[in-house]
């Protein structure tokens, strides 16, 4: 039986017990049998609600015997280190996923940003073009010249600028507050 394999224990994580031959105690023990072995296995996978009698059962034991397969076993300490186990690699996917979504939404504040800044110098680039352009509208049909006033004056060019300034120095400052709190 190969325990790393069937057992679903593909990493041993760091700060696992070691038995005193050095791999992690919830292995089968040097002169271990198989069978006792695969008692201990079952023990050990029940996690809180664990007892010589689940492991009978499960088992098709008696429970005399998986006592007597239990102490010399160490079954309970075995145990215990195995279910530290099973919590550091619980606990490294937890901080895997923080560190993940930290990162993705580091990203989207970026990217955020950026847009906010885009659309702060597109502002202020129609501003300019407003204020490149005249304030009538002349249309010519012919013979017939027709001068309409555009939508807008100089104070909403104005305002527009002002608005797409504004959009570009937050940018700038979030992005200079959020570099100077990383570094």
């Amino acid at each position: 039986m190969n325990n790393n394999t069937e057992h679903g224990d593909k990493e041993i994580v760091q700060g696992t017990a070691p038995s005193e031959s050095g791999r992690p105690s919830w292995e089968r023990m040097p002169g271990e049998s198989v069978l006792a072995y695969e008692a201990a296995w079952l023990y050990f996978k029940m996690g809180p609600s664990r007892s010589h009698e689940a492991v009978a059962q499960a088992g098709g034991k008696r429970r005399s015997q998986i006592q007597r397969w239990s102490t010399p076993g160490k079954w309970v300490s075995r145990a215990m280190d195995y279910d530290d186990h099973l919590a550091r690699i619980e606990q490294k996917v937890i901080e895997t996923k923080r560190r993940e979504s930290a990162e993705m939404w580091r990203r989207r504040k970026e990217d955020h940003l950026e847009k906010k800044h885009q659309r702060g110098e597109r502002l202020e680039n129609k501003a300019d073009q407003m204020l490149a352009f005249p304030l009538a509208k002349v249309n010519k049909d012919g013979d017939k010249t027709t001068v309409n006033p555009a939508g807008w004056n100089f104070g909403t060019a104005a305002k527009i600028s002002a608005a797409g300034s504004k959009m570009k120095e937050e940018a700038i400052k979030e992005a200079t507050e959020e570099a100077v709190t990383e570094g």
